[in-house]
């Protein structure tokens, strides 16, 4: 009886340090990962992006018979155009005394001529 006893006693001890090696063995690994809380615990939760009002896209006109000019209005700054589908822009409408852009279109008969509708 004692013998049994002693045997389960010998199991259990060697079960436990067995688990608890394992849970220090991941407590290691946990260290040593370059990500973990205190990584990121500097950082705090913020908007990022347009703030306020700016750089809403209010309308877009494509030239239908080059599809890489394009012409667009923001609701917060002015017309712009693009000649080579989006890699670099110019102002159109920075002379002029509105500010907001609601409507782009060209004229569908003579699609160099750009009608700009003002507010949103």
């Amino acid at each position: 009886m004692v013998k049994r006893w002693r045997s389960r006693a010998a199991i259990a001890c060697a079960a436990w340090l067995c688990v608890s090696g394992a849970a220090w063995a991941a407590d290691d690994k946990k260290d040593e990962s370059p990500l973990n809380s205190g990584t990121f615990s500097g950082m705090k939760l913020r908007n990022i992006g347009p703030a306020l009002m700016s750089g809403r896209i209010a309308d877009i006109a494509v030239h239908p018979g080059k599809p890489n000019t394009w012409y667009v209005g923001v609701g917060s700054g002015g017309v712009w155009k693009t000649t080579n589908a989006g890699t670099t822009w110019q102002p159109l409408f920075d002379g002029q005394t509105a500010y907001s852009i609601g409507a782009v279109t060209l004229d569908p008969s003579n699609p160099h001529t750009v009608w700009v509708g003002t507010g949103e």
